[in-house]
């Protein structure tokens, strides 16, 4: 039987919720968290076990919004510094094994990405 070998992982799973805090619904909330947070983690719990017996490297795509908090972005900036104070974590505890924690922190780029923001606001990202 051969041996499964992962050598990388990025997670790079996200999107924004925009809007004032007091009236984004915990559904909301969650299901952010839930695509910016927990699915990173549950793919480092998969492949931490693999690259402990071999080494590996694990990048989390973050943001400039895990360090610095704009209005109505809480929800989001609560994501990303939630993924940044994990990694920051885990990277002492799994040093010892050889596997690399590395944070990517864009800022703002030309991409996609505000054409897949869910926002609470009457703003039209994709025409504005």
């Amino acid at each position: 039987m051969q041996q499964s070998r992962i050598d990388v992982l990025v997670n790079n799973a996200g999107y924004a919720l925009v809007g004032p805090l007091e009236e984004t619904s915990i559904e909301e909330i969650r299901t952010q968290f839930e695509t910016n947070f927990f699915g990173a983690i549950k793919d480092m719990q998969l492949v931490i076990p693999i690259m402990r017996k071999q080494s590996g490297k694990i990048v989390n795509i973050t943001s400039m919004s895990g360090r610095v908090a704009v209005p109505l972005d809480s929800i989001y900036h609560g994501t990303k510094f939630t993924l940044e104070g994990v990694s920051e974590c885990i990277r002492y505890e799994l040093g010892l094994f050889g596997i690399k924690i590395v944070l990517v922190e864009p800022g703002a780029v030309g991409s996609n990405f505000w054409f897949n923001t869910s926002s609470i606001l009457p703003i039209d990202f994709q025409n504005s």
